[in-house]
């Protein structure tokens, strides 16, 4: 019965998208690590500072492929801007 409540709850639907977003920040963060070991703290913070689920997931699946840290950051300043 408690879990039927939850499941129907805002609070319950908040904590999942909160969830979610810091599953994907994780996950972008590590992406980044991996494809650029020397990546600042400020380029992390300004991951962190994100907080639209698909642009975290589309850092996470370019990290790989970036060429530099300056398309890095081109990728986050274009999600900042739109």
């Amino acid at each position: 019965m408690l879990e039927d409540i939850m499941k129907e709850s805002s609070f319950y639907d908040y904590a999942l998208e909160e969830g979610i977003q810091q599953g994907i920040k994780r996950i972008a963060h590590d992406a980044v690590m991996e494809r650029f070991p020397d990546v600042s703290p400020d380029v992390l913070t300004r991951i962190d500072a994100l907080t639209v689920v698909d642009t975290l997931r589309q850092i996470a699946l370019k990290a790989a492929t970036l060429p530099d840290l300056a398309a890095l950051s081109a990728l986050i300043d274009s999600a900042q801007t739109s």
